[in-house]
């Protein structure tokens, strides 16, 4: 299943980094079964345009440590 119309808010009042955010919500949509293996997240650069911020910032994300 694609999900590639996901929708991720950022808070700019939260004290976490935006990049620890998406991440947040990522595991977040993994624990309640709305992402699995295989699912499509939106490209950095859609993902950027949706949410007006850099593309590196989303690709910090992206990017489980």
């Amino acid at each position: 299943m694609e999900h590639s119309g996901l929708l991720f808010k950022i808070d700019a009042h939260s004290p976490l980094p935006i990049n620890v955010q998406i991440r947040e919500q990522i595991k977040w949509l993994i624990g309640k079964g709305l992402l699995n293996s295989g699912d499509i997240l939106p490209s950095t650069n859609q993902l950027a345009d949706q949410l007006s911020i850099n593309r590196n910032t989303i690709q910090g994300g992206y990017t489980l440590n």
